[in-house]
């Protein structure tokens, strides 16, 4: 068996859905009252001071903290059936079916969370390891629950998953430097769908 391993937001899809799904799901007063208190960390990340593993936390912290899972997973569901099915990259789609149909174990990898890539992956018949939100008591606490799902942090949950050394072949797709570990563990690797050696 071989194993595909597939970056979400700029691979599967043409756009950043963490921002996006932060945009149309926040309350309108804690996106009002966050353009303030976020401003540094916003402003530091597209100045390239923050990197994007250490601003995604500190961004969900404040506009999930307190919030009802229940709710918020609700959002995720019709984020993902009304938004993510606009910005899917076409060449994902069919290169993620075509390991389907070769029995390969295909797994999304992604920094983006829970709330709406549980539903979107669940729809595709896809494995998830991602980001995810803490909650306690039926409401989110603003933290994750572990690590900011990038970097050598895909490699560390893939590697607690599974034995790589099981599978023939592994694949990987990326489109940015988070993926770059990720990628060095498989055999055929493409960055922004260009095969790489």
């Amino acid at each position: 068996m071989n194993l595909a391993l597939f970056d979400f937001d700029g691979t599967i899809t043409t756009a950043d859905t963490f921002t996006e799904f932060i945009k149309q799901t926040t309350p309108k007063r804690r996106k009002n009252t966050g353009k303030l208190v976020l401003a540094p960390i916003i402003v530091g990340y597209k100045l390239g001071f923050i990197p994007a593993h250490k601003a995604r936390p500190k961004v969900a912290h404040y506009v999930f903290k307190g919030r009802s899972e229940t709710e918020v997973f609700e959002e995720g569901k019709r984020f993902a059936d009304h938004y993510i099915s606009t910005v899917l990259r076409r060449e994902a789609i069919e290169r993620i079916q075509w390991h389907k149909e070769n029995n390969d174990r295909v797994i999304v990898v992604s920094a983006s969370i829970t709330p709406y890539l549980s539903h979107w992956c669940e729809e595709y018949g896809l494995e998830l390891l991602c980001s995810k939100l803490e909650v306690k008591n039926g409401a989110l606490t603003g933290h994750y629950l572990g690590a900011d799902c990038s970097r050598h942090e895909k490699v560390n949950r893939i590697n607690a998953l599974l034995n790589v050394s099981d599978f023939n072949t592994i694949y990987a797709y990326g489109d940015t430097l988070e993926d770059h570990e990720m990628l060095a563990i498989a055999d055929k690797k493409y960055f922004q769908w260009r095969k790489i050696s």
